[in-house]
């Protein structure tokens, strides 16, 4: 078959591809399509993707990859050409709260002006940090870490100063997750729920794809272990299905063991994060749930099925990836509520530490931005890529 150019990524990518009558047809243009489904290399003027064939003719086309990159930079704040040194750093001022004497003061600074990049002076009559920093060293996950670890809780919805833009909104985002703290015991006042019990936390649509009868079964084989566990099910109700996982309930006995919280949102589902030691999602499908990130972020360790792609939850010992029955899933259940509080809150911690290194807009920005650097020519593929 001689290669022809596809009709809707004209000049910038060629192909090989042939038209078929009466099969991706849209608003009345013929498609073209690659001839095999094999995995193919696709080439641009200056580099080349390996992977699935594009559908319906879509294609890396340059001007969209120099878009996404632009974008992306717009997120770090990166200077525009002709900026000068100065223009790389930023100056802000954090509200910090758990200061309780001056002495708090040397201590946040030794700790992060051994940063990178980073100059740091904190102030106990003002109850806040200023830092300052080159945006180039992306120092703010570091800046988090070190203020958890010495107790302090910064404010970044309430930041000023010049150069936000280097945690632009979506960084503050990931940063404010990753910062916030919750009121578990709120929550448990909330939904009657006492001190004593452990909590076992879905939040998800409602949903049959979600999974939750694979999680009931093993439940109900494991009564006698989970006497003092609740699993607290929140989460919109959908196509009806929560009636369903309700009777099911009902039918094992485990009316004692689950409780129906409905849809949590904003401070509510932070509350609940606080008040969870472990986060539970048995799917039978997902593509990559930001309930898992919020609950790695919020120090939870996880359990989910390999139908996420999170296998990290097993190399960096921060939860359970198991096959989605529920065999698999009773088996890691029972692995998990065998384990002490202190266990599960150091793999929530481990859990913490990959979110912060490497799933805040910070991260994921560079790493797209070198994506894009590679497919445009002016870079070498990058170690996250896979080649099949």
């Amino acid at each position: 078959m001689p290669a022809e150019r596809c009709r809707r990524c004209e000049s910038e990518v060629e192909v090989k591809c042939r038209r078929r009558k009466g099969q991706g047809i849209s608003k009345g243009r013929e498609t073209a399509r690659p001839v095999s489904s094999r995995p193919l290399i696709f080439e641009t003027e200056s580099a080349s993707y390996v992977g699935r064939p594009p559908r319906h003719g879509t294609t890396w086309r340059r001007s969209s990859l120099q878009s996404v990159a632009s974008s992306m930079s717009t997120i770090l704040s990166e200077p525009v050409p002709g900026e000068s040194e100065e223009d790389w750093i930023a100056r802000m001022v954090v509200p910090l709260a758990g200061m309780r004497s001056t002495a708090c003061e040397q201590s946040i600074d030794q700790a992060l002006n051994r940063l990178p990049g980073v100059q740091a002076r904190a102030s106990y009559a003002d109850r806040h940090i200023r830092l300052r920093f080159d945006r180039r060293q992306c120092p703010l996950p570091e800046v988090l870490r070190e203020l958890e670890r010495l107790g302090f809780q910064a404010d970044f919805s309430a930041v000023r100063g010049r150069g936000l833009a280097a945690p632009r909104r979506g960084t503050i985002q990931s940063l404010r997750w990753l910062l916030s703290h919750g009121d578990g015991a709120a929550f448990r006042c909330r939904f009657g729920l006492s001190e004593e019990t452990r909590i076992l936390l879905f939040l998800g649509r409602i949903t049959p794809k979600k999974g939750l009868p694979m999680l009931l079964q093993p439940m109900s084989a494991l009564k006698s272990y989970v006497a003092d566990w609740k699993l607290v099910i929140a989460g919109v109700n959908e196509f009806g299905h929560q009636d369903e996982v309700e009777l099911l309930v009902k039918q094992l006995s485990l009316e004692s063991y689950v409780q129906f919280v409905g849809p949590l949102f904003g401070q509510d589902k932070r509350n609940a994060f606080a008040a969870a030691e472990l986060f539970v999602l048995p799917s039978h499908s997902e593509g990559a749930p930001v309930t898992i990130l919020e609950a790695l972020g919020a120090g939870v360790p996880v359990l989910t099925t390999k139908a996420s792609p999170w296998d990290e939850l097993v190399t960096h010992h921060c939860g359970w990836w198991v096959e989605p029955t529920a065999q698999a899933i009773g088996d890691a259940l029972f692995d998990a509520i065998a384990r002490s509080p202190e266990e599960l809150r150091a793999m929530g911690m481990r859990g913490k530490a990959l979110a912060a290194e490497k799933y805040t807009w910070t991260r994921v920005a560079h790493q797209t931005i070198e994506l894009c650097a590679w497919l445009l020519g002016q870079g070498k593929m990058p170690d996250f890529v896979w080649q099949v």
